[in-house]
C-alpha cells in the first residue's frame, strides 16, 4: 500500500513538473522554450517526444533565437519529429550562423562544403570553418585542416594544415589524429617522426578510426617505424576490413595471396580483391583479374580475368599495363611459330621450332615474375 502511494505521489510530482515547465516556456523566454525542447529531444525528466521538441524549437526559432534554429536545422537533418530536409536544415543553420552561433557556422560551412541542401561552395565552407573554430569548435579545425591540406577552397598550406590538425587532435578528434600522424610520418608540416607517427596512428586506431587502422597495418607489414610484424599487419588489415575499409580489404587479399601473417589461402584472396575490386581499389582489380586468369581462388575465366586487367590497366595500374605487353608479346612470337590449325608457318625445320615452342610455354606467365611485391 505505501509503494502505490509513493508511486502515485511521484507521477503527480513529476506531471506537475511537467506542467510547470510547459506554463513556464508557454509564457517565458525563447531560452526556456528551447530549454524544455531539448529536454523532450534527450528524455530528461520527460518521456522522449521528438515531435514535442520540434514544436518548442520552432516557437523558439520563430522568435530569432540562435540555439533553437541549430537545433531544429539539426532535427531536419537527422528525420527526428518530422521529414529531413536538408534544405530547411541549411536555412536554419544559416540564420544560426548569422547571429554567430559556433555550431551553426560549423554546419553551415559542413552544408557548403558537402552541397547539403545548397550548392557545393568550398570558399563559402573554409570561411565560416575558420570563424567556427576562432571560437573553438574542434570539429571546424579538423575540417579546415583538410581544407588546407588538400587545399580546398584555400590555397594549400601544409604548416596550416598541421596546426588545425594538431589542435583538434588534442581534443581527441579521430579524424585529426589520423591526419596528424599522416603528417609526422611524411613531414608535412612538421619535420618527419616516426614515433610520433606512431602513438597518433595508434590512438585513431583504438578509438576506431578504420584508415588509421590500415595505416598501422602497412607500417607494421613494411616497417616503417616499428619493427616489421607480418602478424601484427594482418590483425590490424583485418579489423580496419571489418568496418568495410576498400584499402584493407586489398592489403588483407595481399596477406592471404602470398602467406604474409596468416596462412596461404587462394580463396580468401580471391574474396577480398573482388570485395576491393567492387570499391574501385586499382591494384585489387588487377589481383583479381590475375586470379582468374591462373583459376587461383576461383574458376579460371580468361574474359573475366581481362575484363579487370584492362580496368586495372586503364587506371593507371603498372602491373596490368605490364601484363598486358608482356602478354601481348608473348601471343606475337607465338604466332610467329604455329598458325591457329598448330601448323607450322615459319621456314624453321621441326625440331628447332618444338624448342622454340618448349621454351615460350615456360615463359607464358609466370604470377611471381609480374607482381610486384613491394608494395
Amino acid at each position: 500500500m505505501k509503494k502505490l502511494l509513493l508511486f502515485i505521489i511521484l507521477t503527480a510530482t513529476l506531471t506537475s513538473c511537467q506542467q510547470i515547465s510547459k506554463w513556464k516556456a508557454q509564457w517565458g523566454s525563447a531560452s526556456d522554450q528551447t530549454e524544455l525542447g531539448m529536454r523532450y529531444e534527450k528524455g530528461d525528466g520527460v518521456p522522449q517526444d521528438y515531435k514535442e521538441a520540434v514544436e518548442w524549437y520552432k516557437k523558439a526559432a520563430d522568435q530569432g533565437y540562435a540555439q533553437a534554429q541549430y537545433l531544429l536545422g539539426k532535427c531536419y537533418q537527422a528525420g527526428n519529429g518530422l521529414p529531413v530536409d536538408d534544405g530547411l536544415a541549411a536555412e536554419l543553420f544559416k540564420k544560426a550562423a548569422d547571429q554567430n552561433l559556433a555550431e551553426g557556422l560549423y554546419e553551415w560551412g559542413y552544408a557548403n562544403e558537402n552541397g547539403k541542401g545548397v550548392s557545393s561552395n568550398f570558399n563559402e565552407a573554409a570561411k565560416y570553418y575558420k570563424k567556427a573554430a576562432d571560437q573553438g569548435s574542434v570539429d571546424a579545425m579538423y575540417r579546415l585542416g583538410l581544407m588546407y591540406y588538400h587545399g580546398s577552397g584555400v590555397s594549400q598550406n601544409a604548416n596550416k594544415a598541421f596546426t588545425y590538425f594538431q589542435k583538434a587532435a588534442e581534443k581527441n578528434v579521430t579524424g585529426a589524429l589520423y591526419y596528424l600522424g599522416v603528417c609526422y610520418a611524411d613531414g608535412q608540416g612538421t619535420k618527419i617522426n616516426d614515433n610520433k607517427a606512431m602513438e597518433c596512428f595508434t590512438k585513431a586506431a583504438e578509438a576506431g578510426d578504420a584508415t588509421a587502422q590500415n595505416k598501422l597495418g602497412e607500417r607494421y607489414e613494411y616497417g616503417l617505424g616499428v619493427q616489421e610484424n607480418p602478424r601484427k599487419a594482418f590483425e590490424y588489415y583485418y579489423q580496419a576490413a571489418k568496418q568495410d575499409c576498400p584499402e584493407a580489404f586489398y592489403n588483407l587479399g595481399t596477406c592471404y595471396y602470398y602467406g604474409s601473417g596468416v596462412g596461404k589461402n587462394m580463396k580468401k584472396a580471391a574474396h577480398y580483391f573482388e570485395k576491393a575490386a567492387n570499391l574501385n581499389i586499382v591494384q585489387a582489380e588487377f589481383y583479381l583479374g590475375i586470379c582468374y586468369f591462373q583459376g587461383e581462388g576461383v574458376e579460371r575465366n580468361h574474359k573475366e580475368a581481362m575484363k579487370w586487367i584492362n580496368k586495372a590497366a586503364n587506371e593507371g595500374s603498372f602491373d596490368a599495363q605490364q601484363f598486358l605487353n608482356d602478354l601481348d608479346e608473348y601471343e606475337k612470337r607465338m604466332d610467329a611459330w604455329v598458325n591457329n590449325d598448330g601448323v607450322m608457318i615459319t621456314d624453321l625445320d621441326e625440331e628447332e621450332a618444338e624448342r622454340n615452342r618448349k621454351a615460350h610455354k615456360e615463359e607464358h606467365y609466370d604470377m611471381q615474375r609480374v607482381v610486384r611485391t613491394d608494395y
